[in-house]
């Protein structure tokens, strides 16, 4: 016998995809989307590892990009960027902070404990992130000018064009 498909809209609660959001009794056999409010926590939980290689300091830009994508995969780069606004609702409020608390606490997870120390106090994920790209997001003058001297270098000479691609990317 085959399953019913759900309404237009609606997904199964068996796949456990879509979050908290219930229609009708508990035990209903559908959930709905919901497209306003903060994202639904779904997997989500503080430990979780939001990128692979703790930031130490070095290779900010890595890190960032990395960061970024990780958040928007679990629906939650607008805590960072500013699109998830806090709302004034009091219950609305409750699950905005709870996602908010969420996100930092997966960031902080991402820092070595003395980067995570000097962050610790940030009122919410935007803060958090404007404090690390103030602090961290800066560029380095030195190695900027080394890196366009190491590519004016650069010759293609004997090498196939994907060799010569190569060896510019890498600079």
């Amino acid at each position: 016998m085959a399953t019913p498909m759900p309404p237009p809209g609606l997904l199964s609660t068996h796949s456990g995809l879509i979050g908290p959001y219930l229609v009708g009794k508990p035990k209903a056999r559908w959930k709905s989307i919901k497209t306003s409010g903060p994202p639904p926590l779904e997997s989500d939980y503080p430990g979780m590892i939001l990128v692979s290689k703790s930031f130490d300091g070095i290779g900010f830009g890595a890190w960032k990009r990395a960061t970024i994508v990780a958040l928007s995969t679990k629906n939650k780069s607008g805590f960072i960027n500013n699109k998830v606004v806090r709302p004034i609702n009091e219950h609305q409020l409750a699950l905005w902070q709870r996602c908010n608390d969420m996100v930092i606490s997966r960031i902080l997870n991402t820092f070595s404990r003395d980067i995570s120390y000097s962050v610790l106090y940030a009122e919410n994920a935007q803060q958090l992130w404007n404090e690390i790209n103030v602090q961290y997001g800066r560029s380095n003058d030195a190695k900027l000018y080394q890196l366009q001297k190491n590519l004016c270098e650069i010759t293609q000479g004997n090498s196939d064009i994907a060799n010569y691609f190569t060896k510019v990317k890498s600079n």
